[in-house]
C-alpha cells in the first residue's frame, strides 16, 4: 500500500508549495518478476514508518514561463510538461511510464536540490529543463554540482493527432558515470484510440514501448489500455489493464501483467489497484 497526505499553499493563486508526507510498506511488489515492479509503491522507510516525500515550490513567470524549485524527489519526469504515453498514469506497474527517465546511470538523483522550467514558446510548443542532485546537506559527502541529473525536452502538444517530443537527458555520478539518453515520444490520437509509444538510445543500448489505449471506455472517465516494453537491460513487461472510475473518490484498475526480466523466468500476474482520493 502507499498513503500520501499532501498539505498545498498558494500566495498568488497562481503558485504551490507543496508538502507531502507518505506512508508504504517498504515494498515495491512483484518487482522480482515484473522489471520496476508497480507504478504505486512506494514507502516511508523500514517500519512502515512516515517520511516526507515531497517539498516543493512551483510558481509562473510570466504569462508563458512557469518554474519548480525543490528540495527533495523531483525526478527527470516531474519536470516534463507531459511524458505523452497515456499508459502513464492509468496503468497498475510502473512500465507504463517512460522507464528512460530514471535509467541515466545516476543513481539517486532527484533525493535533494532540483530546479526545473517550463518554457510555452505557443500554445502547442513547450520546452521543458531540469536539473536534480543526489544528496546535499549536513551529513552529505558531495553537494549540488557533484551527482547530478539534467533533462531538456521539447513537446508538441495538438489537440488533434500527434503529441510528441524529443529528450535529451546526460548526468554524472561520484563514479564518473555519464550516460547521455536521446528519446522520442509519439501518441497518435484518433478520437479517444490512442497510439503510442516511445523509443531511446542510451550509448548503444536500446528501450522501447508501443501499445495502444482508449480513453471513457465503457464510461465517462474510465481508460483501457495494453503494451508493451522493453528496457535498456533487455527486460520485458507487457500489461493490460482497465481503470474504471466508480465515483469522485474511488477508482478501481484490475491489470494482467506479464514480465520477464533478462535471464531470469517469465511471470504472469493478475493485480487490482484501488485509489481513494479525498
Amino acid at each position: 500500500y502507499r498513503a500520501r497526505l499532501n498539505f498545498d499553499t498558494s500566495f498568488t493563486g497562481e503558485d504551490r508549495l507543496r508538502i507531502r508526507f507518505q506512508a508504504g510498506d517498504n515494498d515495491n511488489a512483484l518487482s522480482g518478476g515484473v522489471p520496476s515492479g508497480l507504478a504505486s509503491a512506494g514507502s516511508g522507510g523500514a517500519g512502515d514508518n512516515v517520511r516526507l516525500d515531497d517539498v516543493y515550490y512551483s510558481f509562473p513567470i510570466g504569462s508563458r514561463i512557469s518554474a519548480i524549485i525543490s528540495a527533495n524527489s523531483t525526478n527527470s519526469d516531474d519536470f516534463v510538461t507531459s511524458t505523452i504515453v497515456p499508459f502513464d498514469g492509468p496503468s497498475v506497474a510502473d512500465a507504463g511510464g517512460p522507464l528512460f527517465y530514471d535509467r541515466s546511470g545516476v543513481d539517486g538523483a532527484g533525493d535533494s536540490f532540483g530546479a526545473g522550467l517550463n518554457i510555452a514558446f505557443t500554445d502547442n510548443i513547450i520546452l521543458d529543463a531540469g536539473y536534480a542532485t543526489d544528496e546535499n546537506g549536513p551529513d552529505a559527502t558531495e553537494g549540488i554540482f557533484d551527482d547530478y541529473e539534467f533533462i531538456v525536452q521539447l513537446n508538441y502538444l495538438s489537440d488533434g493527432l500527434i503529441d510528441a517530443a524529443v529528450t535529451y537527458i546526460d548526468g554524472e555520478d561520484d563514479g564518473g558515470g555519464d550516460e547521455a539518453i536521446i528519446a522520442g515520444l509519439l501518441n497518435l490520437d484518433f478520437g479517444g484510440f490512442e497510439v503510442a509509444g516511445y523509443f531511446a538510445d542510451r550509448d548503444g543500448d536500446e528501450s522501447w514501448q508501443a501499445g495502444v489505449a482508449v480513453s471513457d471506455f465503457l464510461g465517462t472517465g474510465n481508460a483501457a489500455g495494453i503494451y508493451y516494453t522493453e528496457d535498456f537491460n533487455d527486460d520485458e513487461v507487457a500489461e493490460a489493464y482497465y481503470s474504471m472510475k466508480i465515483n469522485k473518490y474511488w477508482t478501481l484498475t484490475p491489470a494482467v501483467i506479464y514480465g520477464e526480466p533478462d535471464g531470469g523466468d517469465d511471470s504472469l500476474y493478475g493485480a487490482i489497484r484501488s485509489t481513494f482520493s479525498f
